[in-house]
């Protein structure tokens, strides 16, 4: 019951029905959906843990600094924002609930053909859009140009990953798909649409080859591929110089803005959604990592990086290791997805997109339902198979079954990890000193 709730309340969140369907048009479905679900969630959450794997942790590390990040906004203004307050409850509920529903793989198959047919509505939905200054668009969430280019970004992955490693019929499916999604994304003029999804299909490709040289040589006929899609639209020849374009123009400009203001909240940020809420400000930060920079502050920066970096991390193991063909064509799929969003993040605003944290969640149910499969982590029967820590159960024994998705205790928090996070952090404070305080 709690997974038929998830996918219909995932419907309604992407396609919104209720927007544009006479019976349904101004019901609140949304809202009466989450309601409804919440304790049926609770109630099958008595018999599981609530962070069952590293992208759990991690997302609820990230949900702790958003709450935390609020104290700087209620210290100058003594009061909370209650818009973003209340909706940063919507995105966090898409990820828990996606990863707790889906724990079978009929159930994980059955997620990623919702977000698969799903996106095919809205691709074949698309169009010109009066309304929006012909904007090129769909329905739903996604009536913008860029909306609706990185709902594409998220179907070509999917498709390519059918192609490569799925059925006869997933192939064909596949196929189409892609060539629904790069035409969609070409039409629409989104730059970064267009990086999301190239970024996101070779990333699936990168996944097979095992030499370094073949790899680095995918990666030079991508760019070169990159240069000759520009040719086809005059919007998108316009990165070949941002001073001919005030779009892009525009975006330095927040950029510069945004460090600027990261100035007097380093740690912890101005507080998460209050972007729009500061005086001064453009609508958008055109960059997923500006936003959280300047809403989470370092720290939340680190944590957000650290839910894609595990999500990703975990996918990718599966499409190395010796799993059934099924969990790898899903692995490559959500592998894909993460990647192209983690790239096209870069310019565009996509922290809490309700896409990506399904997305996310899938990613964690990825990797219980392989390691089950597998045996190394068995399915809680009772209160009696929890561990001493009942919140998490993240004690050693259970990393050390999580072994068969490459999550084993060692490594998990290991040196190699350690020494790369400090590297980072070094790396961020010196560009900072020497390149960021002097542009000031």
């Amino acid at each position: 019951m709690l997974y038929v709730g998830v996918i219909f309340f995932l419907i309604l969140q992407f396609l919104r029905p209720q927007e544009f369907v006479p019976l349904l048009y101004g019901l609140r479905l949304v809202y009466w959906t989450m309601i409804l679900l919440v304790p049926i969630w609770a109630i099958k959450l008595q018999w599981k843990k609530l962070l069952r794997t590293p992208v759990d942790l991690m997302m609820f590390g990230f949900y702790l600094i958003c709450i935390l990040s609020w104290w700087n906004y209620y210290k100058s203004r003594m009061f909370l924002p209650g818009g973003p307050v209340f909706t940063l409850i919507p995105p966090m509920l898409i990820y828990f609930l996606t990863a707790h529903a889906v724990d079978t793989r009929q159930k994980l198959v059955g997620g990623v053909w919702m977000v698969f047919l799903s996106l095919i509505i809205i691709g074949l939905l698309a169009g010109e859009d009066v309304g929006l200054t012909g904007q090129y668009a769909s329905i739903g969430m996604f009536d913008n140009r860029n909306d609706f280019a990185y709902a594409m970004a998220i179907l070509a992955p999917i498709g390519f990953a059918f192609l490569l490693a799925g059925s006869a019929p997933e192939k064909i499916a596949g196929l189409g798909a892609m060539i629904l999604a790069f035409g969609q994304v070409v039409a629409s003029g989104s730059r970064g649409g267009l990086l999301a999804t190239l970024g996101a299909v070779y990333a699936v490709l990168l996944t097979r080859p095992r030499r370094a040289f073949v790899r680095f040589g995918m990666a030079l006929a991508g760019i070169i591929a990159f240069g000759f899609v520009l040719s086809f639209s005059p919007r998108l020849q316009t990165v070949g110089g941002y001073t001919r374009d005030g779009s892009a123009m525009g975006r330095v400009e927040v950029w510069s803005m945004c460090l600027t203001l990261f100035r007097n909240h380093r740690f912890i940020g101005h507080g998460a959604r209050t972007w729009l809420l500061t005086p001064g400000t453009p609508r958008d930060t055109h960059s997923s990592y500006m936003r959280v920079l300047f809403e989470l502050g370092t720290i939340g920066l680190f944590i957000y990086l650290g839910v894609f970096f595990y999500a990703m991390r975990a996918s990718y193991k599966i499409t190395q290791q010796g799993s059934s063909g099924r969990m790898r064509v899903m692995g490559l799929a959500i592998f894909g997805i993460l990647a192209g969003q983690t790239i096209g993040s870069v310019l565009q605003t996509r922290v809490y997109y309700p896409f990506v944290f399904a997305i996310l969640g899938l990613s964690s149910a990825l990797l219980l339902v392989s390691s089950r499969e597998q045996g190394q982590i068995p399915e809680p029967t009772g209160r009696a198979d929890w561990p001493p820590d009942r919140l998490s159960g993240l004690t050693p024994d259970l990393w050390n079954q999580s072994a068969g998705s490459g999550f084993s205790a060692p490594d998990l928090w290991n040196k190699r990890d350690f020494y790369i996070i400090a590297g980072l952090t070094f790396l961020c404070w010196l560009v900072h000193k020497l390149f960021v305080m002097r542009s000031y």
